[in-house]
């Protein structure tokens, strides 16, 4: 059994089954009609018939009657023939409805079910090895801490396509709490806290005038899940939540940084531009007991350039201390490490990294979830899919394998020229005269 994770794929265990029945009472007659009603977009279902005499006879048989010359069409659906079984499997999950039809679910068995399955994890594990999926690729805030010379990418990067360090504009107003020392939440110092002692508290924030929030930051000095929102005012009356978590995952001494207009419940208009009033509020059971709560606007990033292992392990002093300005990453087993230049120095420990990084697709998973695949990506997933389990299964007639591993490399190569943006790129070309 393979061991699933976004991290890491392990290693597969042979588990190829002495008989497959599945494809044992079943003929495919291939017959130049049936191309023509393929074509058309009709059912693939009355290709697929049960060879009755074969079974009456106790032997297993596979027919295929060929007419002429097979085009790509006919060669197609002597592939979802021959994988109907595992296939119908991805196409639950795919919704792909050219390998809807064929072999009845009581004749699928767990175990193709499982083949298919950890064949396409692997698969998806692999994806990532050969470009860029347009759809991995994804923004992430990570938090900085004085002193701190590393921050480890979250579970599931493969690589960094950049970094900037942003540095926000806090908002300070007249601050005020249910219970607890409410300025303890607003005055920069993360050695002092906020302690409420009954749930269902709040922490206030009012502002002399009338201004525009974009970015949230929560510094818990207390481990547990929360049940915690956001609400703004332009009058202390009305409140309007602008973020909420029933499952928010609170680590004492460890910052979460939110970006509102990153998030699907924000409310848009006055909720985040005529803004005089910002409360914390927590939900029952939930007690907050907060070192910093930052209300601000005003991002601005900075790049940070990228430099290799040579030039990092070549710098004199890895901890001194300042704002950092370069890194490099550091490749890991499970997940990569980002190792800064200079150490985060304390003011610093406000700031945030704004991670633009290229990701794992998603495990598998159950056979009734959805694959992390575009619809673009259907044919050449199915395609490759079926050509590596015609190595996996015995049964299959060996001199398919060619045929279907170039239909899967024509379909791979047709997915992987339209996987771009379609951005301008721009050379900048430099031409001076060489003197010593």
């Amino acid at each position: 059994m393979i061991e699933r994770s976004q991290k890491t794929s392990g290693a597969a265990k042979s588990r190829r089954p002495s008989t497959i029945p599945f494809l044992a009472p079943y003929s495919a007659r291939l017959e130049v009609s049936e191309v023509d009603r393929r074509r058309k977009g009709s059912s693939l279902a009355p290709i697929l018939q049960p060879d009755l005499g074969a079974i009456s006879r106790g032997g297993p048989r596979l027919v295929e009657t060929r007419v002429k010359r097979p085009t790509h069409e006919e060669l197609l659906i002597v592939q979802e023939l021959h994988f109907n079984a595992v296939l119908a499997a991805v196409a639950q999950v795919a919704t792909d409805p050219r390998v809807a039809g064929g072999l009845p679910t009581q004749l699928i068995t767990s175990e193709q079910l499982q083949i298919a399955t950890d064949v396409l994890y692997l698969l998806m594990s692999e994806l990532v090895n050969k470009g860029i999926p347009l759809w991995c690729i994804d923004k992430q805030l990570l938090p900085m801490y004085e002193g701190s010379t590393e921050v480890t990418c979250p579970t599931g990067t493969v690589d960094v396509l950049n970094l900037q360090i942003r540095q926000l504009q806090r908002l300070t107003g007249t601050t005020s709490s249910s219970e607890g020392t409410a300025d303890f939440a607003t005055d920069g110092d993360v050695s002092t806290a906020c302690t409420q002692t009954t749930s269902g508290g709040n922490i206030k924030i009012a502002f002399q005038s009338q201004t525009s929030i974009s970015n949230l930051g929560i510094l818990p000095n207390a481990t547990g899940t929360w049940n915690i929102a956001v609400q703004t005012s332009p009058d202390d009356v009305t409140y309007t939540t602008v973020y909420s978590n029933t499952a928010f995952d609170a680590v004492a001494g460890e910052w979460q940084w939110i970006d509102l207009y990153d998030v699907s419940n924000t409310s848009a208009g006055t909720a985040l531009n005529d803004v005089v009033y910002v409360k914390l509020v927590a939900t029952a059971p939930t007690i907050l007991d907060v070192l910093e709560f930052v209300v601000a606007n005003n991002p601005s990033e900075i790049p940070m350039a990228r430099i290799n292992r040579d030039d990092y392990q070549s710098l004199p002093d890895k901890t001194f201390q300042g704002r950092p300005v370069q890194f490099w990453l550091d490749i890991q087993r499970d997940d990569p490490v980002i190792r800064l230049w200079p150490a985060v120095q304390l003011q610093y420990t406000f700031f945030q990294l704004v991670l633009t990084r290229k990701r794992y697709l998603m495990d598998v998973g159950t056979l009734t979830q959805t694959l992390d695949f575009p619809q673009r990506w259907y044919e050449a997933v199915v395609s490759e899919l079926a050509s590596r389990l015609a190595v996996e299964i015995q049964e299959v007639d060996s001199n398919l394998v060619p045929i279907l591993a170039g239909m899967a490399d024509r379909a791979m190569a047709i997915a992987w020229t339209g996987e771009e943006d379609s951005s301008p790129v721009f050379f900048r070309i430099n031409l001076s005269p060489y003197t010593k």
